[in-house]
Order: C-alpha cells, then sequence, then structure tokens
C-alpha cells in the first residue's frame, strides 16, 4: 500500500474529481497557463545546471526545461507514474516535499514550481529549508501570483484552483528573504498562454 502524503489541498476533488485525473489536469493546464514551461526557460537557461529537482512535479512537465538530469519529487502515486510512463528518461520519486528523501548538496537546483499556493506560509518556509538543505547553488520559484490590476476572469479561473493560497509577487518575496544562505539575484514576471496567469518567478543562490 501506497503511504498517504497528501496535503488538504490535494484532497479537494473537483468536478467529482474529474480534474484530479493526470492526463486531464494536464490538458486543463496547457489551455489555460500555457506557454509557461517555455518562459521559464528562458529565465534559467544562462545558469549553468547539470542537476535539478522538481519539488511537487505533478505530470512532469518541468522536465522538459532543459537538457539537464531531472528528477521529479510528487506526493500523489497516480500523478508520479503518469510523469514517468510519459518521460522514460527522468526519474519520478514519490514522497513529502517537506522531509525530502535526498542528501544534502544533492542538486545544482532545486525548482518549486506552480506549487506554493497549496501550502501556508509555515509550510512554506519548511519546504524551502529543505529546498536549500538540498541544493548546491540555486533554488528557482515559480508561482502565479495576484495582484491590483486582476481581472474577473483571471480572479475566478484562480478561485478553481485546488490551492488557494495565492500571493502577491512582494509577499512571496518576503517569504523567501527570511531563508538562510540564500539571496535572491533574479526576480521576473510574465504572463502565460492566454493571460489568465501572471507569474513571478524569483532565482536565490545559495550562501556558502
Amino acid at each position: 500500500m501506497e503511504k498517504d502524503y497528501a496535503t488538504e489541498a490535494d484532497r479537494k476533488l473537483r468536478w467529482a474529481g474529474i480534474l484530479e485525473y493526470p492526463i486531464i489536469s494536464r490538458v486543463i493546464r496547457q489551455c489555460l497557463d500555457g506557454f509557461k514551461i517555455e518562459s521559464l526557460s528562458r529565465i534559467i537557461s544562462p545558469y549553468p545546471l547539470e542537476e535539478v529537482l522538481d519539488v511537487c512535479c505533478g505530470t512532469g512537465e518541468y522536465s522538459r526545461l532543459g537538457k539537464w538530469k531531472y528528477t521529479g519529487l510528487d506526493n500523489s502515486h497516480s500523478f508520479i507514474e503518469y510523469a514517468q510512463r510519459k518521460y522514460k528518461y527522468c526519474r519520478f520519486v514519490q514522497g513529502d516535499a517537506m522531509q525530502m528523501p535526498f542528501g544534502d548538496n544533492t542538486f545544482d537546483a532545486v525548482l518549486f514550481a506552480c506549487a506554493s499556493h497549496h501550502f501556508p506560509e509555515e509550510a512554506f518556509g519548511a519546504i524551502l529549508e529543505e529546498m536549500r538543505r538540498i541544493s548546491r547553488k540555486y533554488i528557482i520559484v515559480d508561482n502565479a501570483v495576484t495582484s491590483e490590476s486582476q481581472g474577473l476572469i483571471s480572479t475566478f479561473m484562480y478561485g478553481l484552483d485546488r490551492g488557494t493560497m495565492y500571493r502577491t509577487a512582494d509577499h512571496i518575496e518576503q517569504i523567501l528573504q527570511k531563508l538562510t544562505d540564500a539571496e535572491i539575484i533574479q526576480k521576473e514576471t510574465y504572463r502565460s498562454f492566454p493571460g489568465i496567469y501572471l507569474h513571478a518567478v524569483f532565482i536565490l543562490e545559495i550562501i556558502i
């Protein structure tokens, strides 16, 4: 029997659970939050990376970000199974983001994309501490953010997500600044297609 790592947000079943099927979840994200892989790839491409961990990797689409050695971690057994079938040459592990099954300084970079809105601030901070522990060089955080100019359609779509803790870019930055031995060296925003989601990207460098 697989261990249950699900969070409270994970147990929220939308449309009688239909939206929680990996392939349906993936298609909907591509339609409503498209080209985010390409946008993030453009931002992080200048950084020399060989091994990357993707925390809360979902269906594994961020394995397409670069040509580095990729490992995905997620608490969902069904999502991990789907990702491993689709991306056979990548490694996928089921586990808890707050107690990751990896040693210190294992990866060049640890990515946390489109997931922080699933966690309250204390849990978000605990995940960041784990990311700092296992990263040798960089921490990369990318998430959709709220803003004063956010329209009604955008607000409605944010509200359909299982995660309800969307933050402003400034709020995320304040949380990241609490992380010891890590410094924000780049921050950038982009809109995914068709313009519903505004993303904020932060790259932190580990201070040795």
